[in-house]
């Protein structure tokens, strides 16, 4: 007998990969910052982080880069 589908509440996956499209995206943060925050969320994921981890990072990093005109 297989184990039940893992039921997906938060649904952290899709939830990072629109993050992740709306930072790309956004033209409000200078292409450098972009940069670094996409590369320090990959740094987090390849070192084993949960993605709702990664989201924080990734939500919060975006905020704070609008706020201080980067």
């Amino acid at each position: 007998m297989a184990p039940p589908p893992r039921i997906r509440v938060y649904r952290a996956e899709e939830s990072f990969e629109s993050r992740r499209t709306k930072l790309a995206a956004d033209t409000k943060i200078d292409a450098k910052a972009r940069i670094a925050i996409l590369a320090f969320v990959d740094h987090l994921g390849a070192l084993g982080l949960t993605i709702h981890r990664q989201n924080f990072y990734l939500s919060n990093l975006r905020t704070l880069a609008r706020l201080l005109g980067l």
